[in-house]
C-alpha cells in the first residue's frame, strides 16, 4: 500500500514495432506495477518504431502522440492552474476525476476517454487542437521512408 500512495500517476506509452526497447518490456513493466497494486494506464502505438511519436509521424503530420500526452497533463492536473506571485502556474490534480479513469490492473486502455462534454465544460486548458497550422506535413512521404531505412531505431 505504501508503494502506490507515494508512486505519481504512471502512463506506459510505447510503440509495438519499437525495436531499441521491445515492447514486451513495456507489458513486463506493467506486469509489475500491476503486482505491486500499482494503478498505471497504458497506450500502445500499433506499428509505431521507437522514433515515430517524436520524428516520423510529426514530419508527416501526425500529432496523436503529442495530443494523448496533451489530454492526460489535462487529466491529471485537471487542467486549472494556479499562478504564484511570481508567475509561476502549478496544477493541481482532481484525484476523484483520476480514479475514474484508472486501470485497476495496468490494462491496455485509450488515453482519450474524458467525455468530450465534461472536457469542454470542465477544464481551463484549451482541448488539443489538432487544425493548428503549425502541425502541418512537413516533409513529403517519400522522404520519410527512405529516411526510415536510415534510421537504426
Amino acid at each position: 500500500d505504501q508503494l502506490k500512495d507515494i508512486f505519481p500517476k504512471l502512463c506506459v506509452i510505447h510503440g509495438t514495432s519499437d525495436k531499441t526497447v521491445p515492447v514486451e518490456e513495456a507489458i513486463e513493466f506493467l506486469s509489475l506495477l500491476s503486482n505491486l497494486q500499482i494503478p498505471a494506464l497504458s497506450k500502445m502505438y500499433p506499428g509505431w518504431s521507437h522514433t515515430d511519436p517524436i520524428l516520423e509521424k510529426p514530419m508527416l503530420g501526425n500529432h496523436l502522440y503529442h495530443r494523448d500526452v496533451y489530454e492526460l497533463v489535462r487529466r491529471w492536473t485537471g487542467g486549472r492552474s494556479t499562478k504564484t506571485d511570481d508567475g509561476i502556474e502549478f496544477y493541481n490534480c482532481n484525484t476523484e476525476r483520476d480514479s475514474e479513469h484508472k486501470s485497476e490492473n495496468a490494462e491496455t486502455i485509450g488515453i482519450v476517454d474524458v467525455p468530450p462534454k465534461a472536457a469542454e465544460g470542465d477544464f481551463n486548458l484549451t482541448p488539443f487542437d489538432e487544425t493548428h497550422s503549425i502541425l502541418r506535413p512537413i516533409c513529403p512521404k517519400t522522404l520519410v521512408e527512405i529516411a526510415r531505412v536510415c534510421n537504426p531505431f
